[in-house]
Order: structure tokens, then C-alpha cells, then sequence
């Protein structure tokens, strides 16, 4: 089986798909960089307040909802008024 390389071009073993540290944060800034720009090419302003609320989020759930909404949204504060009914991430028992 060929193995699959890592971004740093080192083999993973046993052809499994190379582990990215950081790999959920950095889909978080993606997703928020995306939902930012799509707002930008919208033409709607986006305050400080709203702009550090959506690059700090790091609830993919919550980003994917906010990146739905970014295409159709006719101001930013709407991206929000539904986050109270987005279910919490839950912590499991160790």
C-alpha cells in the first residue's frame, strides 16, 4: 500500500491518513476567513464586535450555520439570532 505524506512530506505509517496537529483549529479559521469574505463580497459591513466573535469561534457546528447564513443574511448581527437554539458542544466523561 503506498503511503499517504504529511505536509511536511514525511510518510504516515501504514498508509493512513497523516494526523495535522491543529487540524480542527485551523478548519475553524478557514471556515471564519470564508464567512468573513463572503460578507465582504456581500458589501455588509462587519463591526470589530462581530468580526472578533466570528474569528474566535472554534464551534464548527456554529461556523458551518454562520457560513449558511453569510449568503443570505441582510446584516451580520442576523448570523447570531439563532445561536441560542445550535446545541453546545457536551464535554464525555474521561
Amino acid at each position: 500500500m503506498i503511503g499517504l505524506r504529511d505536509i511536511h512530506g514525511h510518510l504516515s505509517p501504514r498508509g493512513h491518513a497523516p494526523h495535522l496537529p491543529g487540524a480542527a483549529a485551523g478548519k475553524a479559521a478557514g471556515e471564519a476567513r470564508g464567512i468573513l469574505r463572503v460578507l465582504e463580497v456581500r458589501g455588509l459591513p462587519v463591526s470589530d464586535t462581530a468580526r472578533e466573535r466570528i474569528t474566535s469561534c472554534t464551534d464548527l457546528t456554529r461556523l458551518d450555520d454562520w457560513l449558511d447564513r453569510a449568503g443570505t443574511v441582510t446584516d451580520v448581527q442576523e448570523l447570531f439570532t439563532d445561536d441560542a437554539e445550535l446545541p453546545r458542544p457536551t464535554s464525555e466523561p474521561a
